[in-house]
């Protein structure tokens, strides 16, 4: 499902639409296998991040509150409909980040290779160990924010949440999620991965 939205921004004396889309994925009818991934530690990371700590891997402090945030209010939605909190993924956040890197390297979004592509992304950077399922994804991306975290992080979130794919994904009986962003130019780019136990 992919839409698109306009939003009214101010420069000046100019007014200008900018475009915002985003595009979401459910596995549930995508065969998804098994994702080996390593427990507390990853030996050899520039980062050793504990499982569950609330911590991000491989990325600079903005970058991971944002996620965070987004993170933060997908379980709030999730409260207000009286559903169990998601765990932090931080590994599902790896694989999200990469996504959305890809993504705007390729100047668009899309559910391209989902599932596979992103366990092959997880098996190559954490190996085997610990498994996790790869269910389900949604994708974004805008020209519109302020760039301060809250405005990044909200602008996904409501966007999201405002779409009733993107919201079945948000509100789907998992137990883990993953965020990841990137910045391309005036650009951010976001996926959420969703996975189950």
């Amino acid at each position: 499902m992919r839409m698109w939205f306009s939003r009214p921004s101010f420069v000046g004396l100019l007014s200008l639409s900018v475009f915002a889309a985003l595009d979401g994925c459910m596995a549930r009818n995508i065969e998804s296998q098994r994702v080996p991934v390593t427990g507390p530690s990853v030996p050899g990371s520039a980062v050793s991040v504990p499982v569950g700590d609330g911590n991000c891997y491989k990325s600079d402090a903005f970058t991971c509150s944002i996620e965070r945030s987004i993170f933060d209010k997908t379980n709030a939605y999730r409260a207000q409909r009286g559903l169990n909190p998601l765990k932090f993924g931080w590994h599902l956040g790896y694989a999200a980040r990469n996504w959305s890197m890809q993504q705007a390297s390729r100047g668009g979004i899309s559910h391209s290779g989902f599932p596979s592509a992103r366990e092959r992304v997880l098996i190559s950077e954490f190996g085997s160990g610990s498994s996790f399922d790869v269910s389900g994804e949604n994708v974004a991306y805008t020209g519109y924010s302020s760039g301060s975290v809250e405005s990044v992080a909200s602008d996904f979130a409501e966007m999201w949440w405002n779409s009733a794919g993107h919201r079945r994904n948000m509100l789907g009986n998992y137990d883990f999620l993953g965020v990841g962003v990137y910045r391309s130019g005036h650009s951010w780019f976001a996926t959420q991965i969703f996975g189950e136990e």
